[in-house]
């Protein structure tokens, strides 16, 4: 057992000893869980299990960013929890054909103190491409969120993974995993 995992147990055992122990639990539950990824479809509206089975190798590309307030290492973090996750489900990175994902940042927030103490909320939204690196097509496009909903866990690193796991839940869906 690391530390993190004996601190949760500490903090969840004291808060069932006094009031608001839902609410601990639930932060301690989110800070272990880390950030939040999800995405939603455009084009095309469906997944297809099989658009990325001939790639072999997944890449973040270039993000613009309209917001102008993204930090400039935001998406080396996104990087490292994007590959992370697509290893253990068993995508392939390897040499071969490569498929990028591309956005542009159209929502980016961090909170102020009155989030802090009403709901904590941090996030990211990009509006993605996944391109074929080869020809520059675009093979479908989707919304990507990276959220923190925990005070506990609040840091631009936390959202950027969960932006990460968003981009690999994507290229997952679309590309045909055994179970």
């Amino acid at each position: 057992m690391n530390a993190k995992s004996i601190l949760a147990v500490v903090v969840i055992g004291a808060a069932l000893l006094t009031n608001g122990c839902m609410t601990v639990a639930g932060e301690t539950y989110a800070w272990l869980k880390g950030g939040e990824g999800t995405f939603v479809l455009l084009e095309p509206r469906e997944a297809d299990e099989f658009l990325l089975a001939d790639y072999t190798k997944f890449e973040i590309g270039a993000m613009s960013d309209a917001t102008g307030l993204v930090p400039p290492d935001f998406f080396v973090y996104t990087a490292t929890r994007f590959h992370a996750e697509l290893l253990d489900e068993g995508v392939p990175d390897e040499p071969g054909r490569t498929c990028i994902i591309e956005g542009n940042v159209v929502h980016y927030e961090t909170e102020g103190l009155s989030g802090v103490i009403t709901s904590p909320l941090e996030e990211i939204v990009v509006v993605a491409r996944l391109v074929d690196a080869d020809t520059g097509q675009t093979l479908a496009t989707a919304t990507c969120v990276g959220r923190i909903t925990t005070r506990l866990n609040r840091s631009t690193r936390i959202v950027a993974e969960g932006l990460g796991k968003a981009f690999a839940a994507w290229v997952e869906v679309n590309y045909p995993v055994e179970d």
